[in-house]
């Protein structure tokens, strides 16, 4: 839970950035004071099958139902493979989608992967948060573009919370 909570504070970080860019943005012209804009988030997870990342794939769908005219998720599931997430972003972004931030969980890929989709998002200005990526190549990355947030599930903590997971489903069903 403590992984789902640093991925949702940087979410809210990343929106905040947006925010205060939009306001200055709006600020100066005569669109209707309702006007409420719909953050458009694309969610690149690298397996729906993960315990973890469904956890995270459904709380982030609980936070878009509960926040339906704040936040709409858009997930993909690049199946561990790197030409699928290579596929999907340059698909988001080539087709000017109106993305407002990536959130994307590596899985097995990393320093050079982790570049080029630092590279894709900065191209065209779109916030960005990646998970699961070794400490080492994120401290490498860091200063790669303003818009980045990196956070890093401590493997030694990754089982914990999987068998939290599912004790937690035991004792809600108790029918397996």
């Amino acid at each position: 839970m403590k992984i789902s909570i640093k991925i949702f504070s940087s979410i809210i970080l990343v929106f905040s950035l947006l925010n205060s860019n939009i306001s200055s943005t709006y600020s100066t012209s005569n669109i209707n004071k309702n006007y409420r804009k719909i953050y458009n988030v694309s969610v690149l997870l690298n397996t729906f099958n993960d315990p973890f990342l469904s956890k995270l794939k459904k709380n982030l769908e609980d936070i878009e139902r509960a926040n339906n005219d704040k936040v709409k998720f858009t997930f993909y599931n690049t199946d561990d493979n790197l030409a699928i997430l290579n596929e999907i972003l340059d698909s988001i972004i080539l087709n000017d989608e109106n993305i407002d931030l990536f959130i994307i969980n590596l899985g097995k890929f990393e320093e050079d992967t982790t570049k080029n989709i630092i590279s894709k998002a900065k191209a065209k200005n779109i916030p960005l948060v990646i998970s699961n990526i070794a400490p080492l190549a994120a401290s490498k990355l860091y200063n790669s573009y303003n818009k980045v947030a990196f956070v890093d599930p401590s493997s030694e903590n990754a089982g914990s919370i999987q068998g939290k997971m599912i004790a937690d489903l035991w004792n809600a069903k108790k029918t397996f």
